[in-house]
């Protein structure tokens, strides 16, 4: 649910290494539900869970300009960004895509993360949609695979 994606969000602690205004070529409008040419404002985070000193992942998360003063508050907060651009511009979030994907860690990536090129890792790329269907917000999280699963349960219900 959102609830518990928001609950991983807030269980982590952030450092921010970058913050810039970047324009989406085609490449970055496909993978975050973007317009090619659109003026978005990209943050880099490295996540860490509580009380340990190598990262969980590597985070790029693409704010619309006008929810670009929430970087400010990002790394005192225990808010989730999502919960920041909500409770500071009004937005409310209606959708989330999102997608899993398996990748494989690159030099750079690689030691952000205090890690090692051509580790495998899972590559989570989200869209965040207001109730008209606007692209609020975008992240791309890359997870060392050693150091995140995504686990899911299903119930079958019985047919009556």
């Amino acid at each position: 649910t959102l609830e518990e994606v928001i609950q991983f969000g807030e269980a982590t602690r952030m450092r921010l290494l970058s913050h810039e205004p970047v324009i989406a070529d085609a490449a970055l409008a496909e993978q975050v539900g973007a317009r090619e040419g659109q003026e978005l404002h990209r943050v880099t985070l490295l996540r860490f869970r509580p009380r340990e000193a190598v990262p969980a992942g590597l985070l790029h998360i693409y704010l619309r300009p006008e929810h670009a003063d929430v970087v400010a508050q990002i790394e005192g907060s225990r808010e989730a960004v999502l919960r920041l651009v909500e409770r500071r511009h009004g937005p409310r979030i209606a959708e989330v895509v999102q997608q899993i994907v398996a990748a494989t860690l690159r030099t750079v990536q690689a030691r952000a993360l205090k890690s090692r090129a051509g580790k495998p890792a899972l590559l989570v790329p989200r869209q965040y949609f207001d109730t008209q269907d606007r692209l609020l917000m975008a992240t791309v999280g890359l997870y060392p695979s050693d150091r995140f699963s995504h686990n899911t349960r299903f119930r079958i219900q019985p047919e009556h």
